[in-house]
């Protein structure tokens, strides 16, 4: 029988919960507000495709999210987020602008 040494491995680091959570009922608010993906609304090219993701629109720096509030929050399917992320400077205005529309209107 052959011998082999044992390797210890480090524990796997976990990763710390994000300090400003989606809470479940802002998704809920959230989804209920938008109605779905908000890009064509925009006049964002392309069809939707891809699941609904909630997307912030500001980030608090490079890989971090931003607050956590209906304000900050909206609805897109994966190809418009993707198309908000990479034209930045061109959506974050249209989706501020609708955004803060939507909050001024809202019943909640």
């Amino acid at each position: 029988m052959k011998r082999t040494a044992l390797v210890r491995k480090a524990p796997r680091a976990r990763p710390k919960p994000h300090k400003d959570p989606v809470t479940p009922e802002l998704w809920l608010y959230v989804i209920a507000r938008d109605g779905g993906c908000i890009g064509p609304r925009m006049g964002m090219e392309r069809k939707c495709f891809g699941r609904l993701e909630l997307d912030h629109l500001y980030n608090g720096g490079v890989g971090k999210r931003g607050p956590s509030t209906a304000r900050n929050l909206s609805t897109l399917c994966g190809q418009h987020h993707y198309t908000k992320t990479v034209e930045a400077r061109r959506w974050r205005p249209v989706i501020n602008d609708y955004l803060e529309r939507m909050e001024g209107e809202s019943p909640w």
